[in-house]
């Protein structure tokens, strides 16, 4: 239910949904934290192909769409978790 949540949200806001973008959204609502975006690609490139910057332009799109947010888990790198709002709407139901 979150995927489609998510990609209404984005599409009444007028984002282009692609297959890729649709494929990451996917899987960060099965791991809804994400401390290491590269890892995330890598695990994703193993069954999807997605590149580099369709990853990191979906991250800064949901970013500033409040999908997600951003944090910093050590001096160097910094994550993304889903935002509560889209996380909790599967848990309720």
């Amino acid at each position: 239910m979150r995927k489609n949540s998510i990609l209404k949200f984005l599409a009444d806001r007028g984002v282009i949904i692609s297959r890729q973008r649709a494929w990451i959204i996917g899987a960060i609502c099965r791991s809804p934290v994400i401390p290491d975006v590269e890892q995330f690609w890598i695990n994703l490139r193993r069954s999807k192909q997605v590149s580099w910057a369709t990853t990191h332009s979906t991250f800064r799109v949901l970013n500033e769409m409040g999908i997600v947010e951003k944090f910093r888990h050590d001096r160097r790198n910094s994550g993304y978790k889903l935002n509560k709002m889209f996380y909790d709407q599967r848990d309720k139901r």
